[in-house]
């Protein structure tokens, strides 16, 4: 019978750029895996910062886990976190064109998508295995998702073409108004806020 192996399982939000962990974080708990086919395996649920490209789950009434790579995937949730499948662009984590899960920082169905990955080193530094975190974007008429810095928000000006049916938002991007400006030089805690406060008001535009 195959088993879930933890070496260790933290339930933890991941706050800076890079950060030194003495364990693998996991996350497991139930949840549901939502495959491209439409579907849908629920169980226990465990994604491995260690793997961002791969979930395995233990379906429910079943003695066998499954294992799944981020290309037979659409998205999946353990706990309260949710995760897409889907191509990140730029950024720390920046695989080309293959598939990763990120974490969705917005709801659902959001129009524009916040979202975080999390990586983690299996290589030991310092008696550490380091955890990479950064942020990206999904805007409309976009497949992948793109880094928080990528050069089609930089400058930031150049966002208002994905939120011009608002011209609210537009107005305030313009004139760089608290909140919907970004600086050059820049953290990408602060970037993230500034697009979770559009993405939020873009929402329910009208």
């Amino acid at each position: 019978m195959k088993k879930f192996i933890l070496l260790s399982i933290f339930c933890v939000f991941i706050d800076f750029c890079c950060k030194s962990q003495t364990d693998f974080i996991c996350y497991s708990g139930p949840g549901k895996v939502v495959l491209n086919n439409g579907e849908t395996i629920t169980g226990n649920v465990e994604y491995c910062l260690s793997s961002p490209a791969r979930v395995r789950i233990l379906p429910d009434g079943k003695s066998d886990d499954m294992k799944y790579k981020s290309s037979e995937v659409k998205e999946f949730n353990v706990g309260d976190k949710q995760y897409l499948s889907l191509e990140l662009k730029g950024g720390a984590v920046s695989v080309g064109s293959d598939l990763q899960f990120a974490q969705l920082m917005t709801p659902a169905d959001s129009k524009i998508k916040v979202l975080m990955s999390e990586t983690q080193s299996t290589v030991v530094v310092n008696n550490n295995f380091a955890v990479t975190t950064s942020y990206y974007a999904l805007v409309p008429g976009q497949e992948a998702a793109y880094a928080l810095s990528d050069i089609r928000f930089t400058p930031f000006k150049k966002m208002t073409k994905y939120v011009e049916d608002c011209p609210v938002i537009v107005e305030k991007i313009n004139n760089k108004e608290k909140g919907y400006f970004i600086p050059m030089v820049t953290t990408d805690e602060a970037r993230k806020e500034v697009f979770l406060k559009i993405a939020m008001e873009y929402q329910n535009c009208k």
